[in-house]
């Protein structure tokens, strides 16, 4: 156990350390002054913001280095305040610190949030160049020194520091000063700077925030919270995506401000992307008869199929583990030798969406090759950035920008990533995509960890750590298992030390079932198995005492199985609906809340992939049970199988890697909505039959006692009466 007296050297702001606490601040002081990399997977209850944020920021201030917080959740940015204002308090020292969200969200340009990141950066860079933004004008001098009026707030904001964007943004509301350049004047003399992944891991934003905050990344210390969530943020950001749908756009915005040449150009690169699409057809016999022929256009895929190379060996062969024997699964002999099948890898298709996607791959020369039959790709690029720069200052927003973006990105680098042409069928159309589409974020991440003095990447479910470091190209290889001494770090002070902890909650507090009796496996959705799955449902939700959760893998789901519930459930219901905006949310939560005082309860119906499977803390008696009903498998698209096929070739992880960890980290996410605190106790389960299979079974936490179960409502009900 630490002492008082290293506690407080550490800045830790509480009073009293529990034991696997100790043991975590002590791996992250060692991570830090070996300069290294640590993956912590960390479940709820750990206390990480307070467990590693003090002990950066003490080394940050004894050794001049800069501490980055990062965070895409906003509750997160007020955590990591409040713990900042703890330690200021409880130790009487002083320092400084930024919170700092996306540009955009900070500007007070009218409707300024609503451009697309891309439209907006060119935006602000026109206004702050023709000198039309008042509010960087009264922020900035000509040599980009501060106003006095702006010395006067960012003196203000220290003395107040830390302070939220939010009273930030207020300030320099008042003050007509742009809240931006504010914040990097804070960051400047920051100690501490919370902010979005993009500050350090989108490149171009990185290297401009850095440059005018004054930051080196060698001097950097970062906290990557829910740090699962960065792969795809990262393939996300350096993804790009072109349309007929866009295109069509962007010619009307052409001919909007008569720019005739233009508009014409854009008709003929319209023109290319149907002829591409002319070429994927809809039917399964153009699919069998091209698959491996090599065409030039590339191996076509109909979302229907699971075409990729060796395929067929998995499913017939040995891949997936052969068994579990546990002693504690009720005998039932549940975990089984079963294989993921080619229907498997259908699971999530949208066909009762009444949408049928024909998928082709591309290549980059090919699609050069048919624009420079009209126009040379340079002039290309030159002619769209001019005519969306212009448009950009006369309506702040412009498609012709983003399909400029898109051009600058096709002729990039092969390797990592997947150029993907999409025909989409449906009631409103066909609409023709290509995608540029990112499967590596090491290609970005790994220069810039190697970089850093030291980073530690924490989550609840950063499950197993080895893929984190994998697929985020950190370096291998020291490991500290559970109670086990990190021997040999010094030796190799750049290489990524990986970390499991144990869930600190007592393991009476929790009930994790598995409930063998449904699927959502497509090859068996049907109105009997829907029927089935709302009957289990009803029988758990109505032998809860309180408030419940149910988390389905899509909306069409939910929405069939709700059909069958409705009837028979009294407590109230409470829908998620998707693209919720951030007030809706809050709302919605707040009306779920509200009913844990009422003796019923209610039932919120929501998805795995949804606004309230991740990020939403519901402790006490908020929250009595969360069912995850079958698996959040990715669509099976030609990203998933591409995903599969690198994965497979650089670490011959491919289905672990592309498929199978990802899906399960989601219903662990989503479960853990359940049990937020030592006193907290609830029922979790798991209902669908493949959770047994051990090919997804190896992937739950070891430390949970899973019991594998039919005979689950007795179980509940004798868990609430003990309790």
């Amino acid at each position: 156990m630490l002492s008082q007296e290293k506690l407080n050297e550490l800045l830790f702001p509480h009073t009293k350390v529990r034991e696997i606490q100790a043991e975590l601040i002590l791996d992250v002081e060692k991570t830090i002054a070996n300069k290294q990399s640590i993956v912590m997977h960390a479940p709820t209850g750990l206390g990480k913001t307070a467990s590693t944020l003090p002990i950066a920021l003490s080394y940050a201030i004894k050794n001049k280095l800069t501490v980055f917080f990062l965070t895409s959740r906003h509750t997160q940015h007020k955590i990591a305040i409040d713990t900042l204002r703890e330690i200021k308090n409880k130790h009487n020292i002083n320092f400084n610190v930024a919170d700092i969200i996306g540009k955009k969200w900070m500007c007070l340009q009218p409707n300024a949030h609503k451009m697309y990141s891309s439209e907006f950066s060119q935006f602000c860079k026109s206004v702050v160049e023709d000198g039309t933004c008042e509010y960087y004008v009264n922020a900035r001098n000509k040599n980009y020194s501060l106003t006095t009026e702006a010395k006067n707030v960012d003196n203000q904001l220290e003395i107040m520091s830390p302070v939220s964007t939010e009273q930030v943004i207020d300030v320099c509301k008042l003050a007509k000063l742009c809240p931006y350049e504010i914040a990097i004047q804070q960051a400047r003399k920051a100690k501490v700077i919370i902010a979005d992944y993009n500050y350090v891991f989108n490149p171009s934003i990185q290297k401009t925030f850095f440059n005018k905050a004054g930051i080196k990344l060698e001097d950097t210390i970062v906290i990557v919270d829910e740090a699962h969530n960065l792969p795809v943020r990262i393939r996300d950001s350096m993804t790009q995506k072109l349309s007929t749908f866009l295109l069509a756009r962007a010619i009307a915005e052409a001919k909007k401000y008569q720019y005739n040449e233009t508009a014409e150009l854009l008709e003929k690169l319209h023109a290319v992307v149907v002829e591409l699409g002319n070429e994927v057809r809809r039917d399964d016999d153009f699919i069998k008869s091209n698959r491996g022929q090599g065409k030039d256009i590339g191996q076509a895929n109909v979302a229907s199929q699971a075409n990729i190379a060796g395929f067929d060996e998995f499913v017939s062969g040995d891949k997936v583990g052969s068994g579990i024997e546990n002693k504690e699964m009720n005998n039932h002999q549940e975990i089984k030798n079963n294989k993921i099948s080619a229907n498997e890898i259908t699971s999530n298709n949208s066909l009762h969406d009444k949408k049928f996607t024909a998928e082709s791959l591309l290549t980059k020369q090919k699609f050069v090759e048919m624009v420079e039959e009209f126009k040379d790709y340079k002039e290309l690029l030159l002619d769209l950035e001019f005519i969306a720069t212009d448009v950009l200052m006369k309506q702040k927003q412009s498609f012709i920008s983003i399909v400029h973006e898109f051009f600058e990105a096709w002729k990039g680098e092969d390797v990592g990533f997947a150029r993907i042409l999409t025909k989409s069928y449906s009631k409103n159309g066909i609409n023709i995509s290509i995608a540029y589409r990112c499967l590596d974020p090491a290609l970005v991440t790994a220069p810039i960890f190697a970089g850093l003095h030291s980073s530690i990447l924490m989550s609840g479910t950063l499950n197993p750590t080895s893929m984190y470091v994998d697929v985020l190209g950190l370096q291998k290889n020291t490991i500290v298992s559970d109670n086990q001494n990190n021997q040999g770090a010094q030796d190799s002070p750049k290489e990524a030390v990986e970390k499991t902890y144990p869930n600190p909650f007592p393991k009476i507090n929790r009930l994790s079932l598995i409930v063998p009796e449904t699927t959502t496996k497509f090859t068996q959705r049907n109105d009997l198995q829907f029927q089935k799955i709302a009957a289990i449902c009803i029988e758990i939700i109505n032998s809860v005492p309180g408030n419940s959760a149910v988390f389905f893998p899509s909306y069409y789901i939910r929405d069939v199985v709700y059909q069958n519930l409705a009837a028979s459930i009294k407590k109230t219901f409470i829908n998620e609906m998707p693209n919720l905006t951030k007030q809706e949310k809050i709302e919605l939560l707040e009306k779920f809340k509200s009913y844990s005082v009422t003796e019923k309860g209610a039932v919120l119906l929501g998805v795995s992939t949804g606004s309230f499977s991740e990020g939403i803390d519901l402790p006490g008696d908020l929250l009595k049970c969360v069912v995850v009903v079958g698996l959040p498998l990715s669509k099976p698209d030609l990203e998933t199988t591409e995903l599969i096929r690198y994965y497979d070739v650089k670490f011959k992880r491919g289905w672990d890697y592309g498929y199978i960890f990802p899906a399960f980290n989601k219903c662990i996410q989503t479960a853990g909505r359940c049990i937020r605190s030592e006193t907290d106790r609830g029922v979790i389960v798991f209902l669908d039959e493949r959770f047994t299979w051990a090919n997804y079974y190896k992937c739950f936490p070891k430390d949970w006692k899973i019991e594998i179960t039919r005979d689950y409502i007795s179980k509940i009900r004798q868990f609430f009466e003990k309790n």
